[in-house]
């Protein structure tokens, strides 16, 4: 078995990752120290170091008081040359998927059938046992299984037929590339805007302008819950076939309703279902860090909202979904990913034995891929 990347260099690199103001660019590049750590080899040493480098002309970017624009340049140079250390994108590699990608759209096309059918047909059998309206549990059926059908499907020959390493960077080096675009095209304003933002909503609803007691907020310790619900999608139907879902309850002082971060679409109604997991202790962290939280998460709302369009073009499960979006918040803030699972085996026999398989089986990243705690992370 070979040797882990120097821990030595894993800290540093650690380090250089948290050092940056919140942003969902640390996530990707976590993901991609996380690759790389399994081996100690020289590829593996110079892509880490390349990482350092990276995050230093990004702590500049993103300094607002700096941010010059010909940091842009650097940018994209140290991003180049991580692509290429990386040797996901060689001209092998590049005709490889292009082959995979296309078998994998085919067998897609043709379980995503095969799924609806057996998920239309589950669902009136479920209809007709439980005497529930046949065209509900139809509907449900059929939607649910085109898309678990259609996902396998699509997955499975890029588990089976590429490289886990390889596969592993191209994902994270692609969700880098999306973090710089939007850099670039200016897409969100700085993360200070959204803080000072929150900073001004809670004073003014919260604390009714009193700055003393707020400040005393910010520096006190106090404490924030991450849960999850039984995931039901599209359907309460579904409830049990789909896993976990995934929630950080924020209680902030004289509110009534809590402050949900979410990867869900914005609703007035208040789920009172019970929660399926709990992460235990309660994290515990100052009030200018729950305002960091939920300044990053308005941030990321600017181009991740949970509309119909971002969940048929861009949501996978197991890559980019609700536990994605909460560990890119805590992430995002110098904070571990939560140790809540997606599926924890409780769900029911399809849930379990289907669904979960191969979700789990077919994403790049483990579900535990974050089980090592992030070394250096600053949870004040």
């Amino acid at each position: 078995m070979a040797d882990p990347l120097n821990k030595d260099s894993v800290a540093e690199c650690l380090n250089a990752i948290n050092s940056l103001v919140s942003n969902e660019i640390k996530y990707y590049l976590l993901l991609i120290l996380k690759a790389i750590s399994k081996e100690n080899t020289e590829k593996n040493r110079l892509i880490a170091a390349e990482i350092i480098q990276l995050c230093n002309v990004l702590s500049e970017f993103l300094d607002p008081e700096i941010q010059d624009h010909d940091h842009l340049t650097l940018i994209q140079s140290h991003y180049q040359n991580l692509s290429e250390l990386s040797g996901a994108y060689t001209v092998a590699v590049e005709v490889g998927y292009a082959l995979i990608n296309l078998g994998s759209a085919l067998l897609g096309f043709i379980t995503g059938v095969l799924g609806a059918l057996i998920g239309g047909v589950a669902g009136l059998f479920r209809a007709i046992c439980t005497l529930n309206n046949p065209f509900y549990f139809l509907a449900d059926g059929l939607v649910t299984g085109m898309s678990v059908g259609g996902a396998i499907g699509f997955r499975a020959p890029k588990k089976l037929f590429k490289d886990e390493l390889t596969r592993q960077l191209r994902y994270a080096l692609n969700g880098v590339s999306e973090c710089m675009d939007k850099m670039t095209a200016q897409i969100n304003l700085p993360f200070s805007y959204f803080e000072d933002k929150v900073r001004q909503e809670i004073l003014v609803n919260n604390f009714n302008n009193d700055k003393q007691a707020f400040e005393r907020f910010l520096e006190d310790e106090t404490s924030f819950k991450v849960v999850t619900r039984s995931a039901q999608f599209l359907s309460e139907n579904l409830e049990g076939y789909l896993g976990h879902h995934a929630q950080i309850i924020i209680d902030l002082p004289n509110q009534i309703t809590p402050t949900l971060i979410e990867f869900a679409p914005e609703s007035d109604e208040i789920d009172t279902r019970p929660f399926s997991q709990v992460e235990e202790p309660e994290r515990r962290v100052s009030g200018q860090k729950l305002v960091e939280m939920i300044a990053f998460h308005q941030l990321l709302w600017q181009t991740e909202e949970c509309d119909i369009g971002y969940v048929l073009t861009k949501m996978k499960g197991g890559e980019n979904d609700c536990f994605s979006y909460v560990n890119k918040v805590l992430i995002g803030t110098n904070q571990d990913a939560t140790s809540l699972r997606r599926f924890d085996d409780t769900e029911n026999w399809v849930g379990r034995n289907i669904v979960g398989f191969f979700v789990q089986r077919l994403s790049p990243f483990s579900q535990e891929v974050f089980d090592t705690p992030n070394i250096g992370c600053d949870c004040s």
